[in-house]
């Protein structure tokens, strides 16, 4: 059984930053991408660098549902991430 690793983000530090979303990509894509680029990030750097780098190169979807439903659910490498309200 995979070891699952649990990254949640907090939606009070991401909607702080500010960020446009790709006009051209759905939230499907998106969080296919961020998915992605996780399980990449992992394989080289900390759980908390990669949290980092989604939660900068992604924080436009800090309240979108779908962007959570479909980044876990594509997922491959364990990684399931949540919203969390400070």
């Amino acid at each position: 059984m995979k070891k699952k690793i649990l990254v949640t983000l907090s939606v009070a530090s991401l909607l702080t930053l500010f960020g446009c979303p790709d006009d051209e990509i759905t939230v499907e894509e998106a969080a296919s991408k961020a998915s992605k680029e996780m399980c990449d990030c992992i394989k080289d750097y900390s759980i908390e660098k990669c949290q980092e780098k989604l939660n900068s190169n992604y924080s436009f979807y800090a309240n979108n549902d779908d962007f959570y439903a479909t980044f876990n659910k594509v997922n491959n490498c364990g990684v399931t991430i949540k919203k969390e309200v400070k």
